[in-house]
């Protein structure tokens, strides 16, 4: 009896212990899971804010772009109108600084530098809006009515006649897309200016007898770059 009351009490005894170890073993799995999941929400934490940093920096690095940016743009629209504004136009104020306005969005659209086509526009007309040459082109890209009839047939831009031509605003978007036109057609901005100026057709047949010519395209590239320099 003894060695059985024993042997029960022994029982008994490991019983509780074991029991107390599975409840002692909870306890510390449920510490350990707090544990872990304050440590897991901590890094979720520093996570978060660091991706909320870094978006916060790239917001920043990119406004600081877009205003160098639009300061450039500015800078360049002022020079663009420090330029033309030398010549007699014909334009008023407001009329002018459309111009402006639409020469850099032009050459924007098509990769031209603005002071590019100011260049031309200088070359051509002497930025004069209601210039009519010899041969009948007119305003301050100087184009013949029928091209710029042709040119409206391949835009959206409206053709109401030669008056057309003496919208600046007009004038110049049909001017900038028909130099696009001459440089995809001939390959290069050297021949697409002669191109501008002899009609596509006389330059080919140039090109054929093997002569080029380079008159027209030095004389604005010399205006382009006097104006670069601001002798102009």
């Amino acid at each position: 009896m003894n060695i059985f009351g024993s042997y029960k009490n022994l029982t008994f005894t490991l019983s509780v212990a074991f029991v107390c170890l599975y409840f002692a073993n909870l306890s510390l799995a449920f510490i350990s899971y707090q544990v872990n999941d304050r440590i897991f929400t901590y890094e979720k934490e520093k996570y978060f804010l660091r991706i909320a940093k870094n978006m916060e920096q790239t917001r920043l690095l990119k406004e600081n772009e877009v205003k160098k940016r639009l300061m450039k743009e500015n800078e360049v629209k002022r020079k663009t109108l420090n330029v033309l504004s030398k010549y007699r136009t014909g334009l008023n104020p407001v009329q002018l600084r459309q111009t402006v306005r639409v020469i850099h969005q032009e050459g924007k659209k098509f990769g031209y530098d603005p002071m590019f086509l100011v260049a031309l526009i200088v070359t051509e007309s002497s930025a004069y809006n209601w210039a009519v040459s010899n041969v009948g082109a007119r305003g301050l890209m100087q184009l013949m009515p029928f091209t710029a009839e042709e040119i409206a047939s391949e835009t959206a831009l409206q053709w109401k006649g030669k008056k057309t031509l003496y919208d600046p605003l007009l004038n110049i978007k049909m001017g900038t897309y028909y130099l696009g036109k001459m440089e995809s057609k001939f390959g290069n901005l050297q021949l697409a200016l002669e191109a501008y100026n002899q009609g596509p057709k006389r330059l080919n047949k140039m090109l054929n007898r093997g002569y080029l010519p380079t008159r027209y395209s030095n004389k604005v590239f010399s205006a382009y770059e006097r104006i670069k320099q601001g002798r102009i």
